[in-house]
């Protein structure tokens, strides 16, 4: 069996289909609240899997920004000691001289 790579394009399509579900889901449940309708039992397990799905990709984005944001703080930390270290030495040999 060939492994499926996904790609960002891939994961874009699957994020567009998500909201799509969940949207489609939504509409249901409004749809059945202005008419006085109950939904089906299909269309609640829609709707709930539609909304636990759009919690999922909330909190998924939350955790690549909170990445994304430590890395950033991590590589400014790194330069600035790197950069303290490396006036530190010069000075020294400024000294020695």
């Amino acid at each position: 069996m060939a492994k499926r790579t996904q790609t960002a394009q891939s994961g874009n399509t699957s994020r567009a289909r998500a909201v799509w579900k969940a949207t489609r889901a939504r509409d249901f449940h409004m749809r059945g609240r202005d008419f006085g309708q109950k939904l089906s039992d299909s269309q609640c397990a829609h709707l709930a899997l539609a909304n636990h799905t759009s919690a999922l990709a909330t909190s998924s984005r939350a955790r690549d920004l909170c990445c994304a944001v430590a890395t950033s703080a991590r590589n400014t930390l790194t330069l600035r000691v790197h950069k303290s270290r490396s006036r530190l030495s010069h000075t020294r040999s400024r000294l020695v001289l």
